[in-house]
């Protein structure tokens, strides 16, 4: 879990090209997410999947 920042300067976390990364951020593009996948998805969204440990609906 990273703290808050902006979109240019928050840098993704994956170590692996088999990680996923879940993020808020509005950039989506290769290599935003380090190695890995980054899916975007809404703030409420990507907390009950830090939570849960797995990406899954707020609902």
């Amino acid at each position: 879990m990273l703290g808050p920042t902006c979109g240019k300067c928050g840098s993704g976390v994956s170590e692996h090209a088999n990680q996923v990364t879940i993020s808020a951020i509005n950039r989506n593009f290769p290599g935003r997410g380090s190695s890995g996948q980054t899916w975007l998805a809404s703030p409420p969204t990507v907390v009950v999947s830090t939570i849960a440990g797995c990406i899954c609906s707020f609902e």
